[in-house]
């Protein structure tokens, strides 16, 4: 069986009981190096079960060694669990195994706890009230962003790249739009930035759409582990 557990949105802390139980209980672990080393830091996992296991690190050949775990015999009738940051059904690594053609019925997912969740309870907002959207390897999706913005749709976003995305809105359209029967230009639009959520160094912060892209040209950078809130 193969088992993709959700190990939340960074810190060790967000880790479900349910995900630690299954964890002890494989034969092989599967994961990035920040995967692997947020399940070691536990203090509750044993560490001689672990040393027990096999452990296999992802790096940029990911879908490579993730179909050799799906379909080599040396890994058959073994439980295998794949962990995957955040939630597995959200850019998680759910997608990636249907896509590479694993059967459903090989698969138990273990839900965990994306970083969306952890910003809507930063900001204490209710995300039934959002459009939920990621572009990681999905930059078509910018369109989409586009038009849920100046349609006054409440959107949050998982950025593939913060410039880049915010770029291909202000370029999209110099126009102001009517929102609440005031006239708005894109730029004026407000975002809120909730980097590296639930770790020691997390920062949330809010700008302008044009007054953010002007700070990046001047060389504020961001975490790639970023979550983004457009709020009408």
């Amino acid at each position: 069986m193969i088992y993709i557990i959700g190990i939340g949105a960074g810190s060790s802390d967000l880790i479900t009981l349910k995900a630690l139980d299954t964890i002890e209980k494989l034969d092989i672990l599967v994961g990035s190096k920040r995967s692997i080393e947020s399940i070691l830091s536990i203090d509750s996992i044993n560490s001689n079960d672990l040393n027990n296991k096999e452990i296999i690190y992802l790096s940029k050949n990911l879908k490579e060694t993730l179909k050799e775990i799906a379909f080599d015999d040396k890994f058959k009738n073994k439980d295998i669990g794949i962990l995957s940051t955040g939630d597995p059904c959200f850019s998680g690594l759910l997608k990636t195994m249907i896509n590479l053609g694993v059967d459903k019925k090989d698969i138990s997912v273990i839900s965990g706890i994306s970083s969306i969740q952890v910003a809507c309870a930063r900001l204490k907002i209710s995300w039934d009230d959002y459009a939920i959207l990621t572009l990681h390897g999905k930059e078509h999706n910018q369109e989409l962003l586009y038009n849920m913005v100046i349609n006054n749709h409440s959107v949050i976003f998982l950025p593939s790249d913060i410039k880049k995305d915010i770029e291909y809105m202000l370029n999209k359209n110099n126009v102001s739009f009517n929102l609440k029967n005031v006239d708005y230009h894109l730029k004026d639009v407000r975002i809120t930035i909730c980097e590296n959520l639930s770790y020691p160094n997390e920062k949330i912060s809010t700008y302008k759409l044009g007054e953010l892209l002007k700070n990046i040209e001047n060389g504020l950078e961001f975490s790639y582990m970023a979550v983004c809130v457009i709020t009408f």
